[in-house]
């Protein structure tokens, strides 16, 4: 991603070589410069990482284009001269000096065993000042409609076990997403389409040969069609059938000159094959990681010979950046399930955001009882037509009755996150059940240790005598005694 000079991403790792401005590579002590195409078309192509990582051998353009690029002045009027580099010659040097100085060649025979069949990237672009606006709007309408609700999705998704619980909360919050700002999700689309475009050129520049790109909105695939032309086919709710398969065999043709197919999310989810690409763009992201499998498969099936990646291009700031990452461990979860060798990478221009973590100090016995106790109180109140009136909302009721019905004692992670539950929900509480909502406000102020005789006698004025006998076999003798 970082051959073609004019490209900012270029400019910004390798910095300004023709005029000797330094780039983040300037600042490392070690580099390591990893690419499938070191040369895709021309010699000049290699030469931004060559001078990166060999200044003293290839520190001067124009003596390398000269001597491997066939450069040369050439008059192109009466008064304007150019210097033309589009060939290429002393080619067998030219390979003895990279790999003397800062080439070690590894073919994809030699390395495609040891590859997993996928292998995932979440890549963060560049905002816009226009996009900037319509992510802070989208972000504001976010908090507007779920306020506090995001963290505990985050929370939710780092439970063991609990990926059915994640990825229903995820179809929800999608479909709210998608329902109630569908106006400014599509804007944010839009908007990035620049920046994907230029991302699927840089591909294209390293050499990859075909590329698959889905979408959501049907402005962005005609968008992107028009783009790119002649090179590339689109298929999308609107496309007829016999449209649609003309469209994949021209695709999946290795004599064909179409080298992207764009297709709709839904439309093209399924029972397609498109296994002359083993690179795939999502432009937009669905947050439903069972969606994102289906497109993935496309590619990711019987005669692909490659290793299929797949890159999420997210805006940098954006809501989908704060959701990429949960959603693609979400699919790395299932795929461990079903045994399918995947990797994830985050690669981005800034780094990832980190993931949410939960506190992990251990909570005593007792005190996870009254809480599943409370959990089981705030479950049996919820009512699905209410989001915030009688128990858990419908962002929180998938978590809070997983946590409920959960079979047997609860984790210390998930009592931590039935804490904050609760406290959400304690106005509900306290009219449920006071006595058990204060004893869980003393909980909060006292440290997690032993229970005392105080402690226990508290607990008999909130749980039944059948309870408390099981809280006597819990509690050490010494003190319940």
């Amino acid at each position: 991603m970082a051959k073609n000079l004019k490209a900012k991403r270029t400019r910004a790792v390798l910095g300004d070589r023709f005029n000797k401005k330094p780039g983040l590579i300037d600042l490392a002590r070690k580099k390591l410069c990893l690419t499938g195409t070191p040369i895709p078309n021309k010699p000049y192509e290699i030469w931004p990482i060559a001078s990166a990582l060999a200044p003293d051998d290839f520190g001067s353009f124009k003596q390398f284009a000269r001597r491997y690029c066939n450069g040369r002045n050439e008059w192109v009027s009466k008064t304007k001269q150019v210097f033309r580099m589009d060939g290429a010659t002393n080619l067998e040097e030219l390979q003895e000096k990279l790999r003397g100085t800062c080439l070690l060649r590894r073919l994809k025979k030699d390395v495609l065993k040891d590859l997993p069949a996928k292998r995932r990237q979440i890549i963060e672009l560049p905002a816009s000042d226009e996009a900037k606006k319509l992510i802070a709007e989208e972000l504001s309408i976010w908090e507007k409609k779920f306020g506090n609700d995001f963290a505990l999705a985050e929370a939710a998704m780092q439970m063991e076990g609990n990926y059915e619980t994640a990825v229903e909360n995820l179809k929800y919050i999608q479909a709210v997403a998608f329902m109630e700002m569908a106006k400014i999700r599509r804007q944010v689309a839009v908007v990035k389409i620049p920046e994907v475009t230029e991302h699927i050129e840089a591909l294209f520049d390293e050499g990859v040969e075909k590329i698959v790109c889905f979408a959501h909105h049907r402005e962005v695939i005609e968008k992107l069609q028009t783009h790119f032309g002649e090179k590339a086919v689109s298929v999308y709710g609107g496309t007829k059938m016999d449209a649609s398969q003309r469209a994949i065999d021209t695709f999946q043709d290795p004599k064909s000159k179409i080298r992207l197919f764009i297709g709709g999310i839904t439309a093209v989810g399924v029972g397609v094959t498109l296994t002359a690409a083993s690179t795939v763009v999502f432009a937009e992201l669905d947050w439903t990681p069972g969606n994102l499998n289906q497109c993935e498969d496309r590619l990711h099936r019987i005669g692909q010979p490659n290793s299929v990646l797949v890159q999420h291009l997210v805006l940098n700031g954006s809501l989908d950046a704060r959701m990429a990452q949960m959603v693609v461990e979400k699919q790395e979860i299932a795929d461990r399930a079903l045994d399918k060798d995947t990797t994830i990478a985050v690669n981005g221009i800034n780094p990832p955001r980190p993931t949410v973590e939960l506190p992990v100090d251990p909570i005593p016995v007792w005190k996870k009882i009254a809480v599943k106790e409370a959990l089981i109180v705030l479950a049996q109140r919820r009512d699905p037509t209410t989001e915030g009136g009688h128990g858990f909302n419908q962002f929180d009721g998938p978590i809070g009755q997983s946590l409920a019905t959960f079979k047997g004692m609860l984790s210390d992670r998930q009592a931590h996150l039935g804490m904050r539950l609760i406290t959400k929900y304690r106005r509900q509480l306290s009219m449920s059940n006071p006595p058990l909502a204060k004893q869980l406000e003393v909980f909060e102020e006292q440290q997690a240790e032993k229970p005392t005789h105080r402690r226990a006698n508290a607990l008999a004025n909130v749980y039944d005598h059948k309870q408390l006998k099981i809280l006597d076999q819990l509690i050490p003798p010494k003190i319940a005694s």
